[in-house]
């Protein structure tokens, strides 16, 4: 499948929080801290799509549940 050249990957934080879609790929343990990280760049009408399974081990909510308290 060829993909659009308008689609970049990046590994800047600040570029992927400006940006109307996210992916969220990070594995399920890391994910609160990399919202945490991207927070203040977030624009407040971004999509946020999680892309990991499971739930945090140290609080036992599910990834949604942890996504809604930082954002």
């Amino acid at each position: 499948i060829k993909l659009s050249p308008a689609l970049k990957a990046t590994n800047d934080l600040r570029t992927i929080a400006a940006r109307d879609i996210i992916l969220l790929v990070t594995p399920a343990q890391h994910l609160r801290s990399t919202l945490k990280t991207i927070k203040p760049d977030l624009k407040s009408d971004s999509i946020l799509v999680i892309c990991a399974k499971g739930i945090e081990l140290e609080s036992g909510k599910l990834l949604s549940e942890a996504c809604e308290e930082i954002t």
